[in-house]
């Protein structure tokens, strides 16, 4: 347990250190996001046996050569190709989950650093909220969020053609990706389009839950809908979490809108989410669908801080997303979600 608090921490630090030497020295700065990218990364990498579906992918280039283009499930072409690739140059599995933690992670990354206000606090909500022990374990998912995570901001620049490119890629990681065309209409401003779009959502997941959840689960997955993977859903303690981090981003809705336009962006994703977590809680397929949308909270939550005009008052909110984060890893770790302990080196 202690690793993943070590590398949340010196992690954030570096980000800390990068975020406060950004203005007086592009080098330095750009060192201090190398080395928190790679402290993370390298605890990804090298991690074996680590998450319920790590075995699955560590052996996938054992029989990747007698995969045809024909064999391949809901047109997900990409991950095949990639493990194709990763086979040519070694038969080992830990090579493909070094390649697969550095894809997940340089995409995330790319946005944190980028779009965040305090990075640093990115990161920590991304290990608080449990999505760094996600990717550990549904990789092929995560590589489809992160490049749709990465793909929104081509939506903020209106360039369309291009967000459209890069979530077609991450659909041939994982057909849950076509969610990102649900940005589009989400990205939307000034229109009651969207408004109606999240009412609509609410109302038709909740009633008619079980025939949505047959309709979006592909057939070989059809086992799951009659598991406990469906059954026991994910913890109460994440939807809530999620429940407070919305009702949170409406309090503030115009100052935030006042600050960053896309803000409004972030936080209709956020009460999505929550919604799609509230279904979550009986069913982790849903719980993992929503993680499209409460990913944001990665940029929205920083932006908080952001706004607060009193220092005394910044510094406790600052201070709070720390504690919070602290709270979150061993709430996630406590429970041993998606099988992340114990933590063994691959050698």
């Amino acid at each position: 347990m202690i690793v993943y608090f070590f590398t949340a921490i010196f992690s954030s630090l570096f980000l800390y250190l990068f975020r406060v030497t950004k203005q007086k020295n592009k080098l330095l700065s750009k060192s201090f996001i190398f080395l928190s990218f790679v402290i993370i990364w390298i605890v990804s990498a090298i991690r074996y046996g680590v998450g319920t579906d790590y075995f699955s992918y560590y052996n996938y280039v054992n029989y990747v050569d007698k995969l045809q283009f024909s064999d391949i499930k809901n047109r997900e072409y990409g991950f095949w190709i990639l493990g194709k690739i990763v086979a040519l140059f070694s038969d080992n599995g830990q090579l493909l989950i070094f390649v697969t933690s550095f894809i997940i992670l340089f995409f995330i990354y790319k946005v944190i650093c980028e779009y965040s206000s305090y990075p640093e606090i990115s990161i920590l909500i991304f290990f608080g909220l449990g999505f760094y022990f996600n990717s550990l374990n549904i990789i092929r998912q995560y590589i489809a969020l992160s490049i749709v995570f990465f793909s929104v901001h081509q939506l903020h620049k209106k360039n369309i053609k291009k967000y459209v490119t890069l979530v077609l890629i991450a659909t041939l990681f994982h057909y849950t990706a076509l969610l990102g065309f649900v940005f589009l209409f989400v990205s939307i401003k000034k229109s009651r389009l969207y408004r109606t779009f999240v009412i609509l959502l609410i109302l038709i997941s909740v009633a008619l839950f079980d025939k949505v959840l047959s309709y979006i689960t592909p057939e070989e997955y059809y086992m799951y809908l009659s598991s406990s993977f469906v059954q026991k859903g994910a913890n109460y303690i994440f939807f809530l979490i999620s429940l407070l981090i919305s009702l949170l981003l409406i309090i503030l809705y115009k100052p935030l809108k006042n600050r960053r336009i896309y803000n409004e962006f972030y936080i209709l994703c956020s009460i999505i989410g929550t919604s799609a977590s509230l279904i979550g809680t009986k069913s982790l397929i849903i719980m993992r669908i929503a993680e499209y949308f409460t990913i944001f909270s990665l940029i929205s939550l920083p932006e908080i801080i952001k706004i607060t005009t009193d220092k005394n008052i910044r510094v406790v909110i600052y201070l709070c997303f720390v504690f919070i984060s602290i709270i979150g890893i061993y709430l996630f770790l406590s429970k041993n979600l998606g099988g992340v302990l114990p933590y063994n080196i691959y050698n």
